[in-house]
């Protein structure tokens, strides 16, 4: 029996360990078994601090915020042509990991430094040219703000107060886990609002 790291059991099919289905390549497009995540029941629980990602269709995503005279602001990215704001997100490169991935997206994308505060704080996914990706999204505090960054000459990144977050992110497929970025910061004793 093969244990999920979320709990979930399964005894059978692919994503056991059985072959892949006819057509689909390990590690490709496709390919959802994650490696890490499953551990065969008898050898106990996985050790892992790091998430490596398999999919090619995996992506991760950096939550950036700061506390700035007791209130919490999140920074959001855009194109600079682009009405619509987002989080610095990207392809998770060969050899690094979802936690790597989000660090590096926040510093090519909003020219922003930090540390990430605990694990991901959930999954988000979106379609683009036919494939579906799926998004591991982390908090980052924020300790450096690079006045210059390699994409700023097409992005452009704007601070907001976190009660203003939310309908910026309206129709971004990440709005439905705002609620968890509030709990999160207000757990760890940051006022929201």
């Amino acid at each position: 029996m093969l244990v999920h790291a979320c709990g979930a059991r399964v005894g059978g099919g692919w994503a056991a360990g059985n072959p892949l289905p006819e057509g689909l390549v390990p590690g490709g497009r496709g390919d959802t078994r994650r490696a890490c995540s499953w551990q065969d029941e008898a050898a106990g629980p996985a050790q892992e601090e790091t998430t490596p990602a398999n999919d090619a269709s995996d992506q991760a995503a950096a939550f950036p915020f700061r506390s700035v005279q007791g209130s919490v602001e999140i920074c959001l990215i855009r194109k600079r042509d682009g009405k619509a704001w987002g989080i610095p997100k990207g392809m998770v490169d060969p050899g690094d990991t979802l936690e790597e991935t989000a660090l590096n997206e926040a510093e090519e994308e909003a020219g922003l430094e930090g540390r990430l505060v605990g694990a991901s704080i959930g999954s988000y996914e979106y379609e683009k040219w036919g494939v579906v990706y799926s998004v591991a999204t982390y908090l980052l505090e924020v300790r450096v703000e690079h006045a210059t960054w390699d994409e700023m000459s097409w992005r452009e990144r704007r601070w907001w107060p976190l009660d203003e977050v939310a309908g910026l992110l309206a129709k971004h497929p990440v709005r439905p886990l705002l609620p968890r970025v509030i709990r999160a910061l207000s757990t760890r004793g940051k006022p929201v609002g």
